[in-house]
């Protein structure tokens, strides 16, 4: 009797430790899919164009990713200054390399476009 208490009271702790790591995994993953994103928003500009439309990139580092850059009007009440930059809503998704579910990250910001 004892030893199936002992028994069901290690299978609890098992269980336990085993879904703290799975978490801890699941949270590494999400953090260098950040980096990673992070990364992406970076080279804008530079190897990624600041155009509108969708680039879909080679999986790499485990992720695979997405950049969807759209065009932004600028509504001024009053009188307009004599020229308004250009500017872009940018979306970067970042996923499992496989892509399948929905992304681990998404990032969003505001840039001026590519001849602003």
């Amino acid at each position: 009797m004892a030893f199936a208490i002992a028994a069901i009271g290690l299978a609890v702790v098992f269980q336990a430790f085993s879904i703290g790591l799975n978490t801890a995994d699941r949270v590494d993953e999400r953090m260098n899919a950040l980096r990673f994103a992070q990364s992406k928003l970076a080279s804008l500009g530079h190897d990624i164009a600041i155009r509108d439309g969708l680039t879909v990139g080679d999986p790499e580092a485990g992720f695979s990713w997405v950049v969807e850059v759209t065009s932004q009007t600028v509504d001024i009440e009053g009188p307009a200054p004599s020229r308004l930059p250009e500017l872009a809503h940018v979306v970067v998704r970042v996923s499992t390399a496989e892509g399948d579910g929905p992304p681990l990250v998404e990032l969003r910001t505001v840039r001026p476009v590519d001849g602003s």
